[in-house]
């Protein structure tokens, strides 16, 4: 079995290679393993800010998050999903996020939101310049089908 290291998980892995290719994603660079991880990243963090169609251009990022938690299920409840609903549910992220984006944009005075805090109170800061913060927790109990995220 191979060392499970960032790449591995990600890119290079087969499971990961197959999530990547079904999605219809054409950057060669993803799936070149002479490429290094950041450097893949990076191409990812690319096609985020590029031009491409809306509700796609942040496709790789929720792949990434799937396949995160696709590995997370297998690991910790023996859950196995296919490559191809990893794909399914990333381009349903996009497309959630997309769409919530967009009716952001519509709204003259968007919500705001604000953490109530538990144990403690807890202030969001922002990341430094050049810099993607992504907040997550989530809490699960091994055998049990409840779950919660955030």
């Amino acid at each position: 079995m191979e060392e499970e290291t960032t790449e591995h998980l990600f890119f290079n892995c087969t499971y990961a290679k197959a999530v990547w290719r079904g999605s219809g994603i054409s950057n060669r660079l993803l799936y070149d393993p002479r490429t290094p991880w950041e450097e893949k990243l990076r191409e990812i963090l690319k096609c985020n800010t590029g031009t491409r169609t809306p509700h796609l251009k942040h496709l790789p990022l929720w792949i990434l998050w799937r396949l995160w938690i696709s590995r997370n299920n297998l690991t910790f409840q023996q859950r196995n999903f296919s490559w191809r609903k990893v794909i399914r549910q990333a381009r349903s992220d996009a497309k959630e996020w997309h769409d919530q984006d967009e009716r952001s944009l519509g709204m003259t005075n968007p919500p705001q939101f604000q953490n109530v805090g538990f144990q403690g109170e807890y202030h969001w800061m922002k990341p430094n310049t050049n810099w993607i913060k992504c907040n997550y927790d989530g809490s699960f109990i091994n055998g049990q089908p409840a779950s919660a995220g955030g």
